[in-house]
Order: structure tokens, then C-alpha cells, then sequence
């Protein structure tokens, strides 16, 4: 497997895949909350259910945002810098639960 180099992501990009950051991180972000919500959503502690929730609800919003700045842009406009934002938001949550997830065990407090 070879590692990705800014030549090669280069590459990639004339061929016409295209690497999004913000695509990649809603990717990722779903990746990690369906790897784990089995667990977390038959979990006893109340703090963890609640929190695979939240996750679910901001993945729902993410995805939303992320879908209508895919469509401005196929219109060929430019996405606000409120979306960007949200973007940002969303993403920035998503990681504050999944740490608080990822302490859950280590601290019987949240």
C-alpha cells in the first residue's frame, strides 16, 4: 500500500478524484459513531445511550449541511461562511462526545 503524497493526492486530483476535507471528516465521523453504536446504545450507563444520541443527531445536521453546500456548489456558487462554520461546529461536537465517550471509562463522573 503506498502512502499518500502531495504529489499523488495532485495526481489523484487530475484524474478527478477529488479529496474534501470536510467530506472526509463526516466520513470519518460516521465511521467511528457506527463502529461503536451497538455498544453504546445497549450500554447501561445513561450518560453513554445519551451521548450516542447526540452523536446520531449531529451526524443527521452534518449530513444536511454537508449536502447543501455540495448542491451550491454544483450550481456553481460558493457555500456562505455560515455553512462553512456549522461545518466546523458540527465537527467540533462530534469530537467533544466522542471523547467524552472515549473517557467514559476512565471517569465515573462527566
Amino acid at each position: 500500500m503506498e502512502i499518500a503524497t502531495q504529489s499523488n493526492i495532485q495526481e489523484l486530483e487530475t484524474e478527478g478524484i477529488v479529496y474534501e476535507e470536510s467530506e472526509m471528516a463526516l466520513f470519518l465521523a460516521k465511521l467511528s459513531y457506527y463502529s461503536t453504536r451497538d455498544g453504546s446504545t445497549a450500554a447501561v450507563n445513561g450518560n453513554v445511550k445519551s451521548i450516542s444520541v447526540q452523536q446520531a443527531e449531529i451526524l443527521k445536521s452534518w449530513e444536511r449541511i454537508q449536502l447543501s453546500i455540495q448542491m451550491i456548489i454544483a450550481r456553481g456558487q460558493r457555500p456562505s461562511q455560515l455553512q462553512k462554520v456549522q461545518l466546523a461546529q458540527y465537527q467540533w461536537r462530534f469530537r467533544i462526545l466522542e471523547g467524552l465517550l472515549k473517557n467514559q471509562g476512565k471517569s465515573p463522573n462527566i
